[in-house]
């Protein structure tokens, strides 16, 4: 029914995810500290896309991610509750940290790093990496006329439709 405005909002999801992934593998995107990247293994950006659904009440597009971490990079997390062990463990692996040493220097086993950056994350908080975020506000610039154009395409579609199935009642 909505055909030219489904295609519009493909686009714009499209658009969308490669922004958010090109924002997460941007150097320092969103302040970051150390100047660094927030797609690690590349699950993230990787995992990134869009559902568009659409019925005769309307059109939904929902942002998605593969991975269950998505939220917390995107709206941060508060201080108060360490996260599970075998996140920060399997992050710890892929950054390849497996010979780190204390303030002392001495070398730590990677079990008693991972609890210390556990803990410091429970005593801290990770501050927010909107890629989505930006992903969006970026692309809804652009949006606005080939929407307008979609959606007044389709309506012409579906009055026109209307009036031929209905004939004229003058």
């Amino acid at each position: 029914m909505f055909k030219q405005t489904n295609i519009a909002m493909n686009t714009f999801g499209d658009g969308v995810v490669k922004q958010a992934q090109k924002n997460l593998n941007t150097k320092g995107f969103a302040k970051q500290k150390g100047n660094r990247k927030k797609n690690a293994s590349g699950k993230l950006s990787k995992s990134l896309g869009f559902d568009l659904k659409s019925n005769d009440k309307g059109i939904a597009l929902e942002f998605t991610s593969g991975v269950n971490y998505a939220r917390f990079v995107e709206e941060g997390r508060k201080k108060g509750q360490m996260p599970p062990a075998g996140a920060i463990d399997r992050w710890f692996v892929q950054k390849n940290l497996k010979n780190s040493r204390n303030s002392k220097g001495q070398f730590v086993k990677r079990k008693s790093a991972v609890f210390a950056i556990r803990k410091h994350i429970k005593e801290n908080d990770i501050k927010p990496v909107p890629f989505f975020g930006y992903a969006l506000d970026e692309e809804f610039k652009n949006l606005g006329d080939d929407l307008q154009t979609a959606l007044v395409t389709d309506l012409e579609d579906i009055i026109f439709n209307n009036f031929q199935k209905n004939g004229s009642r003058g």
